[in-house]
Formats: C-alpha cells, structure tokens, sequence
C-alpha cells in the first residue's frame, strides 16, 4: 500500500475536529458588536486567519452539507492557486458550472486545511485551474491522497489567455443545454474589472475571457466564440481596458453589439456591474457582500456564494468606503437585507465595517 501522508495527516485534523465539520459546529464569526439595534440588516463577517483559511470559510458558508452531484456525476471542488490572479478569474463561472467552491492553495504544496474541506464536502473530483507554474504538479498529484477523491482533472494553456479559453470551453461543455450564451470579457492585464462580475458568472454559467491588449481577437479565443455561438458578449471595463477595435472584433464575431460595463475607478466598474445584473441577470441586492478592489483572493472565494444566492459583489478601498459605493448602498438600502464582509480586519478594517453600517443604518 502506497504510503499517504496526506490522507493521515487529514484523518487525524477530522478527528480532532470531531469527524467532517457541519454547518452547526462550523466556527461562524460573531457579528460586529458595533452594529446598532436599530439596524435591520444582518452583518455577516466571513474570513479566515489568511487567504486559504477565507476561501474555506466561504466554501462553509455556501455549502453547509455535502457537495451534490454535478452534470458529469462528481462532487467536485474547484482548485486555484491563491498567489496569481489571472486563472483565478475563470474560476468562478467554472465552480458554478458544478456547483461546487473554489478553494485557493499554495502553488508548491497542498495546505491540510485544504484538504480537509475537500473531505467535509465529500468531493471526489478536483479540478485544478492554470498550469504547473501557477499550481505545481506535487499538488495536483497530493489532491489523489485526499480522502475519497478520485479524479483530478487541469484546465491550462501555454498563457493566461489560452487558460481563459479552456476554462470557457469546459465551462459551457459541463453546462451543455443549460447555457444560454452569455460571456464575460476582461483585459488579462489586470483583475479588479472581472472580480464585480464573477458572481454573474458563477450564478449564469458565463465564462469569462481574457483578451490582451490588442486591436482583434486571438484565433483561439474567436473559435471558441464560434463554437458556443455566443449571444450575449459583455465587456468589463473601460476603453482603457477593452479598446473600440477589440469591442468591434468581438462584434463581427458574435453578429451583438456587446453591451459594456464600466465606470471611472474599478470601484464605479463593479456598481455598473451590479446594476446591470440586477435589471438583466436577477441579481439583488439583498445579501450584498463587501470585498477589497485591491486584491483578488477574498472576491473570487466569495463569487460562489454570491452566484447561488443570486447577490451582488461591491468593491472598495478597504481602508475608507469610497464615494461611489457609499452611494450605492445608501441608494440601495431598503433592499438589503445582510452585508457579507468578504476577509477579515486585517483586509476590511473596522473603520471600513461601521461606515457601511452607518449608511445602511442612516446614522
């Protein structure tokens, strides 16, 4: 018998934590005591010591009991690497297609805590997202080590923008009848356009591409557009992020004007995301969530639990509430009923918290 370190170490983390942990002995932070009685919005904290540890508390918080079985017969988890963000991205739309979380890992070795919640949520299938630089092989190997899980599939291309494509590719396959032709599209240059939009993504099974600073499309990206016939492009971000020959190129592929989504700041781009969603994709502002604009981890974990409570995504500076979110809140507050702080104060600060209290309260 082949020796397994993993699966030992597990064992012993389930034990001592009583066997798989459920929605009742899951550790839940407390709500912020500075949230006023009169406040008729419940405030739910999610965050874990790091990055990992948030992404599992996320995963508690959308699937509180075992994984169902997802169009190809598995329970499966979603893997990314949570140091790199490009094929994170496309982790959303994926982790919704099989109604499963995306859980972050470091890209040399596989965290035990990881590994547990893989066991909690009784998944037998991985999928690893990006190539052996972004998660090594040692990992996606030690994936087979964990405990009921017995297949482990990677969805990577030679660039970021080929590991766009397959992802999209396995995203509307798993999806088959039930995609209704809908796409993202964000610059592979930077992330915070795609984060407001990867609850759309998770809930609608939209994949989202990545196109590079050029005038047209990739050959590769165009043939995938083809292939699904896709009906509904959307562009994330200013002309600065997706130029006018780039938005032209996606037309003359699609035969659609794509509709563009953009603001000022990254923070105005993930409101006119919200927004659009809402009157087009049912979306609502009922249990917002709240995540920094500055990195990409905390709102990529939390893009599943929003996408199945069908709930918006904002962003902001996690020192201050910027302006235009303060706005948002304030103009949307009678129909919010829970904030979900997505990271801890070390992410969010309290200041950050009692101001979106303050405006969801009226103080």
């Amino acid at each position: 018998m082949r020796f397994r370190p993993l699966a030992i170490a597990v064992s012993l983390l389930l034990a001592a934590m009583g066997g798989p942990q459920s929605a009742a002995n899951a550790q839940v932070p407390a709500p912020l005591p500075q949230a006023p009685q009169a406040l008729a919005v419940t405030i739910t904290p999610i965050h874990g010591a790091d990055r990992i540890s948030t992404a599992i508390e996320c995963s508690k918080h959308a699937f509180s009991t075992q994984l169902s079985l997802d169009s190809e017969g598995y329970r499966t988890v979603v893997l990314a690497t949570g140091w790199d963000w490009p094929d994170a991205l496309g982790a959303a739309s994926l982790a919704g297609a099989v109604d499963g979380p995306v859980l972050l890992t470091n890209s040399q070795f596989m965290p035990t805590r990881v590994a547990a919640e893989i066991v909690r949520l009784g998944a037998d299938r991985v999928i690893v997202v990006g190539g052996q630089t972004a998660v090594f092989q040692a990992v996606a190997d030690t994936c087979l080590d964990i405990p009921g899980v017995t297949t482990v599939e990677r969805l990577s291309g030679p660039d970021r923008y080929a590991t766009s494509v397959a992802i999209a590719d396995r995203v509307i396959g798993l999806l088959g009848d039930k995609y209704t032709g809908g796409a993202f599209f964000a610059t592979g240059r930077a992330f915070p356009d795609a984060l407001g939009a990867s609850p759309i993504a998770a809930a609608n099974g939209y994949p989202i591409y990545l196109v590079p600073p050029a005038s047209t499309l990739r050959t590769d990206i165009a043939a995938s557009l083809k292939s699904h016939e896709v009906t509904t492009p959307v562009l994330l971000g200013g002309t600065t992020a997706i130029g006018t020959s780039m938005a032209d190129s996606i037309r003359s592929i699609t035969g659609v004007v794509p509709v563009r989504l953009s603001g000022s700041t990254r923070y105005e781009t993930a409101i006119s995301v919200a927004d659009w969603a809402v009157i087009t994709q049912a979306m609502r502002w009922d249990k917002a969530a709240i995540a920094t604009g500055l990195d990409f981890p905390d709102a990529i974990s939390g893009a599943v639990l929003q996408g199945r409570t069908r709930s918006v995504l904002l962003l902001t500076d996690p020192q201050a509430l910027s302006p235009a979110v303060e706005q948002a809140l304030d103009l949307h507050r009678e129909a919010i009923f829970e904030v979900r702080f997505l990271g801890g104060e070390y992410v969010l600060t309290n200041e950050l918290r009692e101001q979106v209290i303050a405006v969801l309260a009226k103080l």
